[in-house]
């Protein structure tokens, strides 16, 4: 047998383990590793319309985990309605959807322009030094969405974060991603 049959099968065997480590391997274990040491982000929610002051949501979340929850009121300030503290596990869940989302290629600004009125709500994250916004304006990007979802399973009843196209999605179907 010639050494070009003999090493055939051995490339494709290692081909093979090359593609599942790339593939399966080293996603998981950047995930498992959890959020990086400066992972921080805010999210705020507003109606498009500016004089509608209900349901106005700036929440933020320092690199320690610590989360304010400011409400908006007439006059145009904003006031720390609430805060708490999220866990390690809580921070890597959120960390990890922004991975599955590939937050930081996103474009920055996504809007819906056959609806007037509605929502926006504004995403901002650093992590690895890298900081990235992205705005959606009755605009649904479901796992983009996610990171909001799971943000609110820890936010007190009364402050969750809120936007059409975070529970009215199908109302947007034609225009959003994912």
């Amino acid at each position: 047998m010639s050494s070009r049959l003999v090493s055939w099968p051995v490339r494709l065997i290692r081909l093979t383990l090359a593609l599942f480590v790339a593939c399966f391997i080293l996603p998981g274990t950047a995930l498992a590793q959890g959020a990086p040491d400066d992972f921080s982000f805010s999210i705020e929610s507003r109606p498009t319309h500016e004089y509608d002051v209900d349901d106005v949501y700036l929440v933020t979340m320092d690199a320690s985990g610590a989360v304010a929850i400011k409400a908006f009121e007439l006059g145009g300030q904003f006031h720390e309605a609430a805060s708490l503290t999220l866990d390690q596990e809580a921070r890597d869940a959120i960390w990890a959807q922004i991975v599955e989302s590939n937050f930081f290629e996103r474009d920055s600004v996504y809007r819906n322009r056959e609806i007037y009125g509605g929502d926006v709500a504004t995403f901002s994250v650093l992590a690895n030094g890298d900081r990235h916004t992205v705005q959606m304006e009755n605009y649904p990007i479901t796992s983009v969405d996610r990171i909001a979802l799971i943000l609110n399973r820890h936010l007190p009843p009364g402050y969750l974060i809120y936007y059409n196209a975070l529970y009215y999605p199908e109302t947007y179907a034609p225009v959003g991603e994912d």
